[in-house]
């Protein structure tokens, strides 16, 4: 009996222990600059009016107040017209002074996901007016709001939440301790990706969304390669896939649009997963199961052969 009782207790601190991993989920917050701890904070509350205009644009129904904005799901994006895969930059402080930044508040509204971009508003042209897009009244609203924050856009259904935020980046081996920022893509790489640093230098580059190539017609070939390749929520050398990246060059298309020269054969080669924090997850899982497993059988062993003696 007393064997049972003791391997009754061990079996229950192993299935406590099993819950451990969830408990210790990535917490996006801890991770990425919020709004509310940034000292934009009072000038982008200013835009809580926009942000409710765009989100009750998508239906009638929705009556989304200024009251209803959760600032903790405000996170910084940093943005940029640079190729920071070809600026040979290392540092994060050097990476971060050749971007900006916009804040993107991320929310479900009753069973649908909804992302807001909150960017400054550049100074509109005045051919807009003459061309007759817009009214002088409209021209000197947009004037005076030039500078300011402002909700520039929004998107529905998106699958970028926070919880997906999340758990890409938890997929990927990364920890709440780590140094990651979130860039909102570049010149060659269209989405949103993680970069994270170790010793203050870049290590790994994460899509976050499916990523988006920006390639002409003549580089399908190296588009689908990538396509196969990069993959949501999995974590890569960053330095290999700027290298990669840094093999074709860009060139602005008739319509304005950024689009790629590829100047190689092939670099499949080039693309390399880093799987090493994804195995170390497996490892952590299978440590924890298989002890449970063979409690479990121990345990059934002790109350079968109890229950034959009682019979």
């Amino acid at each position: 009996m007393y064997i049972i009782k003791k391997a009754f207790v061990m079996l229950s601190i192993m299935c406590m222990c099993a819950f451990i991993p969830k408990a210790m989920a990535i917490d996006l917050n801890d991770m990425v600059e919020t709004v509310q701890n940034s000292r934009d904070f009072t000038l982008v509350k200013e835009a809580s009016s926009d942000i409710c205009n765009l989100i009750n644009s998508f239906n009638s129904k929705i009556n989304f107040n200024s009251s209803d904005i959760i600032w903790d799901n405000v996170y910084k994006i940093y943005v940029d017209n640079k190729d920071i895969f070809k600026l040979n930059l290392k540092s994060k402080s050097e990476i971060i002074n050749e971007m900006d930044y916009i804040w993107s508040y991320m929310d479900n509204i009753g069973d649908k996901s909804v992302c807001v971009t909150i960017s400054k508003a550049s100074m509109p042209k005045y051919e807009l007016v003459e061309e007759g897009v817009i009214s002088e009244e409209k021209y000197q609203e947009l004037v005076n709001k030039s500078g300011m924050w402002t909700a520039s856009e929004a998107e529905l259904d998106t699958t970028q939440t926070v919880s997906n935020l999340e758990n890409y980046l938890q997929n990927a081996g990364i920890n709440s301790s780590d140094d990651v920022i979130l860039v909102g893509g570049s010149v060659k790489l269209k989405s949103l990706f993680a970069i994270t640093f170790k010793n203050d230098n870049v290590d790994k580059i994460i899509p976050l969304v499916y990523p988006r190539l920006m390639v002409n017609d003549n580089n399908m070939d190296l588009k689908n390669m990538l396509d196969d390749e990069l993959k949501v929520g999995e974590a890569y050398n960053f330095y290999q896939i700027a290298d990669t990246l840094n093999n074709f060059s860009t060139t602005n298309d008739i319509a304005g649009g950024i689009v790629g020269n590829r100047n190689i054969e092939t670099m499949n080669s080039d693309i390399i997963y880093n799987n090493e924090d994804n195995n170390r997850n497996y490892q952590q899982y299978f440590v924890i199961i298989v002890p449970i497993i063979i409690l479990s059988s121990i345990l059934a062993f002790f109350m079968l052969r109890k229950y034959k003696k009682l019979h």
